[in-house]
């Protein structure tokens, strides 16, 4: 993802919450800001309700691998 922001250049023309990071911990949100543009809106899954955004990152908590 990281990767592809860096590829896309410059911040693009979107409304003022033009993109979202949302996780379900606090940590991630905080962590996300070291590495995601600071346009992003970062927040919680429950800060986040009833908001809206033109583009939308969403990590949701990871599973194991299956054996």
């Amino acid at each position: 993802m990281l990767k592809v922001l860096d590829d896309e250049g410059g911040p693009i023309e979107l409304s003022e919450d033009g993109r979202g990071f949302i996780s379900p911990f606090r940590a991630q949100v905080t962590l996300s800001g070291t590495y995601l543009p600071a346009d992003f809106v970062k927040d919680t899954v429950h800060k986040f309700q009833g908001r809206e955004c033109d583009e939308i990152v969403f990590y949701r908590v990871g599973q194991k691998a299956p054996q």
